[in-house]
């Protein structure tokens, strides 16, 4: 049996292979790999970066290699696990779970529930008042006085457990009422919530932030959130009990993040990176950055400029001459929902009809993912009589820019428009620059311009990914934006580009060599 599982072990091998070995019947092959499986655990992300989770699902990662699977969103990931979001609605429907709770169950509470409710509850609903008002007592509270009791006595189960009952029993009594319990059963108990927001309050005060959205008038919902600014917090006790952590993913540039958020605590020689080559040949890729379009104009789509009608038709013409050679599918991918309807309103209107001029190569499609997706797979596979294929214009961030394939005729080309740089005016975003910045080492950089180009690049190397798919995969990555020619934004692109990447101003010169890596392909 050990010889086998070490020959199995040897080297990778199909389930074909397996059965190839000897006299072994398949069912004793399966069982050699499962005595050397059953040391293996898969579980979702999410429960791994929270300790109760772990703690209530019994994952012991003690002496364990952690291997995280597209690691490129740990860092998002971990934030948003962490991100509480409170209203006031949660607040009320909280306190009433609580209130139908005592009223049923007062006189079999145990003594330690009966005390807590005597010391605490003013406070309680003191941190309550906190959120929805900014008021006064949160200073009395002790946090983890708190978080031992919600952990010992598992009282918001208890209660949320209670509720749902009621809740299930009303909907079969009046049909009104099942659609609403229906949707409630697909979100988190408000009183979940609650006890994660008390929770949290027993973190370091510099680790987070409360933000309270002050739209709307008083008395209304006014959500407010708590984000976790240190992703390296929860994450810390995952890398101190395991043996080993792996982060791995097929696009992780750039990957400063990851050492300045995630293990800044750690000597340099306990961080090791491995990046390799793309599997795809050289001569199967061409990549290009399009600095000026097809008239001359500069092609930089900064904020400020992208309400430029000039500018866009400039870039409808760069998207018309690109139609006309690529082949079968090409995706275009914009910087935000706001630019792709200002370029859809300017391209269908005046003497350029850019649009109307699209249509007659390839059909155009963007809106819903799945009809979309379903639509333009079938018109770039087998185009139609007269059409070359069909044309995909989707946002970098959103649905079509992670998780979806487009291998093969399905993306012969994928453009980038512009860098889709985050919002500079979210205040969850101006908290965590200037979080990183007060943390980062002295080495002259600024940390929060770091995070926030980093943000910007990791979307768009995730969205440049979705094109190549497997060994004999071949496509064109075309950059329309001067910007990605620049030392410091064609650092943060995938190692795999490296210096195969022509950044050019001539667009006659960059349309023949486009053309020429398409015949070369046919």
């Amino acid at each position: 049996m050990m010889d086998m599982r070490d020959h199995i072990l040897s080297s990778p091998k199909d389930i074909e292979d397996l059965e190839g070995l000897g006299a072994k019947p398949l069912p004793v092959l399966i069982m050699v790999l499962e005595e050397r499986l059953n040391r293996q655990s898969y579980a979702p992300i999410q429960p791994l970066l929270q300790k109760r989770a772990r703690e209530a699902l019994g994952i012991d990662l003690t002496d364990h290699v952690v291997i995280v699977d597209e690691a490129h969103n740990l860092i998002d990931t971990i934030l948003a696990v962490h991100t509480l979001p409170v209203s006031s609605t949660i607040l009320r429907v909280s306190k009433t779970q609580v209130d139908l709770y005592r009223s049923k169950f007062r006189n079999r509470l145990k003594t330690k529930h009966v005390w807590k409710e005597k010391a605490s509850s003013r406070r309680v609903f003191g941190v309550a008042e906190f959120i929805r008002m900014l008021g006064a007592h949160a200073e009395n509270i002790n946090p983890l006085e708190i978080e031992k009791y919600l952990r010992e006595s598992k009282i918001a189960r208890k209660i949320s457990g209670y509720s749902d009952k009621l809740a299930d029993a009303a909907a079969a009594s009046d049909p009104s009422k099942r659609a609403a319990n229906a949707r409630r059963k697909g979100v988190t108990p408000p009183l979940h919530a609650i006890e994660s927001l008390l929770l949290a309050l027993a973190n370091p005060d510099e680790d987070g932030r409360i933000f309270l959205n002050k739209t709307g008038s008083p008395g209304r919902n006014r959500p407010a959130q708590i984000p976790t600014l240190n992703p390296s917090s929860h994450f810390r006790e995952v890398v101190e009990k395991a043996r080993s952590v792996v982060l791995a993913g097929g696009t992780m540039s750039p990957i400063g993040d990851f050492h300045t958020q995630l293990f800044s605590y750690l000597p340099s020689d306990r961080l090791v990176v491995y990046s390799c080559g793309h599997v795809v040949p050289k001569s199967n890729i061409r990549t290009i950055v399009l600095g000026k379009g097809p008239r001359g104009k500069t092609l930089e789509f900064k904020f400020g400029a992208r309400g430029d009608e000039e500018l866009i038709v400039e870039l409808g013409q760069t998207v018309l001459n690109l139609t006309n050679l690529v082949p079968n599918g090409f995706v275009v991918f914009l910087p935000s929902y706001a630019f792709l309807s200002l370029v859809k309103t300017a391209w269908g209107k005046g003497e350029n009809k850019i649009l109307e001029r699209l249509s007659k190569k390839k059909k155009a499609k963007n809106g819903d993912v799945e009809s979309v997706l379903r639509e333009f797979s079938a018109t770039a596979s087998s185009p139609t009589e007269g059409l070359t294929g069909a044309i995909l214009f989707a946002v970098v961030g959103a649905k079509l820019s992670e998780g979806l394939n487009f291998s093969d005729g399905l993306a012969r080309a994928v453009a980038i428009v512009g860098l889709p740089f985050a919002n500079l005016g979210s205040a969850e975003l101006q908290a965590r620059m200037k979080y990183v910045r007060e943390h980062a080492s002295s080495s002259g950089v600024d940390a929060g311009k770091e995070l926030y180009e980093n943000l910007c690049m990791r979307a768009t190397n995730q969205s440049i990914g979705r094109a190549i798919r497997h060994r004999g995969d071949w496509a064109a990555i075309v950059f329309i934006d001067q910007r990605y020619g620049t030392p410091r934004i064609r650092s943060k692109l995938p190692g795999w580009i490296g210096t195969d990447l022509e950044v050019t101003d001539k667009f006659g010169e960059a349309m023949k060599n486009l053309g020429e890596f398409f015949r070369s392909k046919k």
